[in-house]
């Protein structure tokens, strides 16, 4: 019996870790496999395929080549520049992230300023709106509330005109 997940996200955690060179030989290959091997295998089950999401953190020196993985999705953490993420990954690529978990940690108005400063750096391209890592144990619903409240407000905005 399968239960089916509606997205599903592999990480890297420590892709940053390791040099360009290092990087192609011991991580990208199985981030490949494994989107080639869950497509297939839902493929030959007759289940339809979920998006997936790939997270290689702080890959930024081969974003290019993370992008070309076989993911739907890529996500990059907040030490990414956006625009640079976007220019690196093509026009074409949908982005997850990236703003930095500590700024749920200051006053709401600089959390809401920093949610328009990411939103702005996307430009026009895809992107889910996201942390740039997960949250930590100390910080506030209420500022995650704050998080979540301004990216609709802007999405809201944007649709309206």
């Amino acid at each position: 019996m399968w239960w089916l997940a509606a997205i599903l996200q592999v990480f890297d955690s420590n892709a940053g870790e390791l040099p360009p060179h290092q990087l192609k030989e011991f991580s990208l290959p199985y981030l490949a496999r494994i989107a080639e091997g869950v497509k297939a295998r839902l493929a030959a089950d007759g289940v339809e395929a979920v998006p997936l999401v790939v997270f290689a953190r702080g890959a930024m020196h081969s974003l290019d080549l993370v992008a070309k993985l076989g993911y739907d999705v890529l996500g990059i953490d907040w030490t990414i520049d956006l625009k640079s993420a976007r220019a690196k990954a093509g026009p074409g690529c949908v982005l997850q992230g990236n703003l930095d978990p500590c700024t749920l940690f200051a006053p709401p108005e600089v959390i809401r300023q920093e949610v328009r400063r990411m939103l702005a750096d996307n430009g026009d391209g895809s992107l889910i709106a996201n942390l740039g890592h997960g949250m930590l144990p100390n910080h506030s619903p209420e500022h995650l509330g704050v998080f979540i409240e301004e990216i609709h407000a802007v999405s809201r905005a944007a649709k309206s005109t």
